[in-house]
């Protein structure tokens, strides 16, 4: 698969990303760390990227493990569901084959 090249600047500093995704994927996910350069930016002190940066990261972070915790949570209902529905079939099959 041919690698998709991205020139992008954040921050001060400028670079290029090589990937196997889509160019559309990496303008969106470019574009919504552009968006949160642009939230952490009004929180940290002026002109100081690198603590910019990690203000970003720890949000990211945080993001990602809540929504991890949201899908754990998820599966877990799912499982008890699965667990519920489970059991009232056996009981239904065993009350059949005990009539």
């Amino acid at each position: 698969m041919a690698k998709n090249h991205l020139h992008v600047s954040f921050l001060g500093s400028s670079f290029t990303i090589q990937s196997d995704n889509d160019p559309q994927y990496l303008d969106e996910v470019v574009e919504y760390l552009r968006h949160k350069i642009g939230e952490a930016a009004r929180a940290a002190a002026p002109g100081d990227p690198l603590k910019t940066a990690l203000i970003v990261a720890l949000n990211l972070v945080d993001e990602l493990f809540k929504e991890r915790q949201k899908k754990i949570k998820e599966e877990t209902k799912d499982s008890r569901e699965i667990e519920i529905i489970t059991e009232q079939l056996i009981d239904k099959i065993e009350r059949s084959l005990s009539e």
